[in-house]
């Protein structure tokens, strides 16, 4: 009996630490690997963070002190907190411009683009446009004059003076228009600003499935390792007859997600993955020999966290065409008097999102492809899965078809399934923590938030402290991908870039919560909940089919080697 409890007790002590612990002490950001002049930089966007999280935290009490800037009769925003979120959306490009400063000459040309479009607004206020174009003009000779240099820690106070001169000067410059001007052009500033802080809202909603997933493959091999085998066998038989009877009840009551339609989509969607996976896995050369088994704890999640990020990013190219398009409707409206119905419709076309998620599961694909042709067996059965939902999700936009409407919860119940016909088809008595860590897998996957939230554990919280708790988790848990140098992506590029993205994402959690009226374009909770669709969603599938495989393997007694993963 002592015995048992000091059992349970190390697994929840190892549990605690597997869940808050692990990830920060491996992932955490090591400052003194980085660059000199990095630091005093790092630390002031640190505290544009933490302002950031005072302006959303402290939304309620700002608004009623603050005097309110009143447009067309509405309170818009409290003029303090505008000066703030001025500031900080210049510390956000500043830093954004100082990570491409040094980079590949076309990842340099986008990134003018993408940070210098922000200014745009500016245009419209007057004798203040001449501090754009010279703001603009001056960020570009700059760059020029630079193209050849090294990180210097005076490169970012050059930037940062140069972007301040084309957002602040035509406020200051501006006359009297019978309100506060800020509030028009800064709404309008904070809209492309929206569309740039995607990438990182959208690795705040997979963060949830990271570490669901995580954890559910590590307590499945740790339980196995401490329960005899039959209660193991017990605790798979509950977990998988409690979700198959769950699926049954849900489906029955037809609840949001279980309808037969959910169920056609689901089959669709672990059927293709599991055939781009297979066709990935074609291309490896030498499949018997391959150095790490994708259902190893933590092996799925360490190759897919900067492969999701890239992904993500990828994202920007429909944001930043609608931007686009409604900078040249607002010309087209000045120079023409009204714009043309194909560009009013742009912003909702359904074409361009099909193609452009076309055009991601396609990257996936082929990076996948790369990637089997170089050894690596476990990169591709992730972006195998996300390639497949993708394409999916690129066909529902075109058509009403049924049969594309997918869920994961269903999706997760189907791979029991299967999971228990590869047990009953097989021999011998392998394969025990292989079925127990997929029956942990769908179960836990449902309870993903929970266990990615520290404060949804231990107390019910606001949303946007959800939010904030999940991107602290990031900047906590992601330094990996501030690591490595080469010459196109040098490491100071790889940390500024890294603030950017958390700068980006508190930025727009700060105008949500100070905004005193509705308005979709600057809300961005529907950029998580696209992140833990696709991202976590992805992860979520390879890792089941990944449990699925070595299930099939350990079954027939030919289990894989573990090793590390090869280098990109």
């Amino acid at each position: 009996m002592v015995a048992s409890m000091k059992t349970q007790a190390r697994v929840v002590v190892d549990a605690l630490d597997k869940i808050f612990v692990d990830p920060i002490r491996s992932g955490r950001p090591r400052p003194k690997d980085w660059q000199p002049g990095l630091a005093p930089v790092m630390a002031l966007a640190a505290a544009g963070y933490l302002i950031g999280v005072v302006l959303v935290l402290g939304a309620p009490w700002l608004r009623s002190a603050d005097r309110p800037v009143v447009i067309e009769r509405a309170e818009v925003i409290g003029s303090a907190s505008m000066t703030v979120l001025l500031w900080l959306v210049t510390l956000t490009l500043a830093v954004g411009l100082t990570a491409a400063l040094h980079v590949h000459p076309l990842l340099k040309l986008i990134s003018i683009i993408v940070f210098l479009l922000p200014l745009t607004p500016q245009l419209a206020l007057g004798t203040g446009s001449l501090a754009v174009v010279a703001s603009v003009g001056g960020t570009i000779i700059f760059f020029l004059i630079r193209r050849r240099g090294s990180f210097a820690g005076w490169e970012f106070p050059v930037i940062w003076i140069l972007v301040s001169t084309g957002v602040m000067m035509p406020l200051i410059s501006t006359g009297n228009f019978g309100y506060d001007i800020r509030t028009s052009t800064v709404l309008l500033i904070l809209a492309f600003m929206n569309s740039l802080a995607v990438p990182a809202l959208m690795m705040t909603g997979y963060a949830a499935a990271q570490v669901g997933i995580s954890f559910s493959q590590w307590m499945g091999l740790r339980l196995s390792q401490l329960m005899p085998r039959y209660l193991s066998l017990v605790a798979i038989s509950v977990l998988g007859l409690g979700n198959l009877g769950y699926a049954i009840w849900s489906t029955h009551q037809r609840r949001l997600g279980w309808e037969l339609e959910n169920w056609m989509g689901s089959v669709l969607l672990v059927a293709l993955a599991a055939g781009i996976i297979a066709v990935l896995w074609s291309g490896l050369p030498d499949r018997g020999t391959s150095p790490r088994d994708p259902a190893d704890p933590d092996a799925l999640v360490d190759s897919w966290t900067s492969q999701a990020f890239g992904l993500a990013s990828v994202t920007l190219a429909f944001m930043l065409l609608t931007s686009l398009g409604a900078v040249a409707g607002g010309l087209a409206d000045v120079f023409l008097g009204s714009q043309p119905d194909w560009l009013a419709n742009l912003s909702s076309s359904t074409t361009l999102v099909f193609l452009v998620r076309l055009g991601q599961a396609a990257l996936a694909l082929w990076w996948g492809w790369h990637r089997a042709r170089r050894g690596d067996r476990v990169t591709p059965v992730v972006l195998g899965a996300y390639a497949a939902i993708m394409a999916i999700s690129a066909l529902s936009v075109l058509t009403a078809w049924a049969w594309f409407a997918w869920e994961i919860e269903p999706a997760g119940v189907l791979l029991l399934m299967i999971g228990a016909l590869i047990w009953c088809t097989g021999r011998g008595d392998a394969g025990v923590h292989q079925a127990l860590i997929l029956a942990l897998l769908v179960t836990l996957f449902r309870f993903r938030e929970p266990l990615s939230e520290p404060g949804m554990i231990f107390g019910a919280v606001s949303a946007s402290a959800v939010l904030l708790i999940s991107l602290l988790w990031r900047v906590m848990t992601d330094g990996d991908l501030m690591a490595g140098d080469s010459k196109a992506l040098p490491q100071s590029s790889r940390v500024l870039a890294f603030a950017t993205m958390t700068l980006l994402a508190v930025l727009i959690l700060a105008v949500t919560a100070q905004m005193r009226i509705e308005t979709t374009a600057i809300d961005q909770s529907g950029m998580v909940g696209l992140g833990d669709m696709t991202l976590g969603g992805a992860l979520f599938m390879a890792a089941g089919i990944a449990s699925l495989v070595a299930l099939w393997t350990y079954r027939r007694g030919d289990a894989l080697t573990a090793g590390p993963v090869p280098r990109s």
